[in-house]
């Protein structure tokens, strides 16, 4: 599937403006890559929709600075931020899996709603952990009906077996089928690292 390209937006490098939504579970004020990338989009004149969640990483508390003014955190740049309600992380595996998966079905049901009407031509997936990030960009790919890049910055399932959080073999082989389907789900793939895209058989 082609990108669709907007009106050019008379500012930024000349070229054609993209509409871009950016999925991510970490954003601004937490301190990740993307905040870079996503303000990088917004200076060479795309529109950018960022859907994200609480601000917690790393110790697990949300940011002071997001409870006292959650609409300050609603812009950043001249980006649009759309926050969706995820469990906190924690020091446990529980905790850490329920972060993981509330942001996931938070972010591919209500993020859905919240998004409902608006127009994107391409969704840009942010991934250095976990692969459930992948799901509501998915979801989102189906229902805007365009195209998705993954930026992959981790290895599942790979990374979280060697550090002895998937102990039994039918949750490793689990959770690499949902590695397989959320690369398959990428129209373009970006990885940090060669052997990331090679041990897997994704168009």
């Amino acid at each position: 599937m082609g990108v669709s390209r907007s009106s050019p937006p008379g500012q930024g490098n000349g070229a054609a403006s993209l509409r871009i939504l950016v999925v991510t579970q970490y954003f601004w004020p937490e301190t990740f890559r993307i905040n870079e990338l996503c303000q990088m989009f917004v200076e060479r004149g795309h529109a950018v929709t960022i859907l994200t969640g609480v601000p917690n990483y790393p110790s697990g508390e949300v940011f002071p600075e997001y409870r006292r003014s959650r609409n300050a955190f609603a812009q950043f740049g001249g980006a649009n931020v759309v926050r969706v309600p995820m469990f906190r992380r924690g020091t446990r595996r529980m905790q850490l899996a329920l972060n993981y998966a509330s942001f996931a079905i938070s972010a591919a049901s209500l993020g859905s709603w919240r998004l409902r009407g608006q127009r994107f031509d391409v969704i840009f997936v942010y991934e250095p952990s976990p692969i459930t990030v992948g799901i509501p960009a998915m979801v989102l790919r189906r229902l805007k009906g365009i195209p998705s890049c993954l930026w992959i910055l981790d290895l599942w399932p790979e990374t979280p077996h060697a550090l002895g959080m998937l102990p039994h073999p039918m949750l490793y082989r689990a959770t690499q089928w949902g590695g397989l389907m959320r690369l398959s789900a990428g129209s373009k793939i970006a990885q940090s690292c060669s052997s990331v895209i090679p041990k897997y058989s994704c168009p």
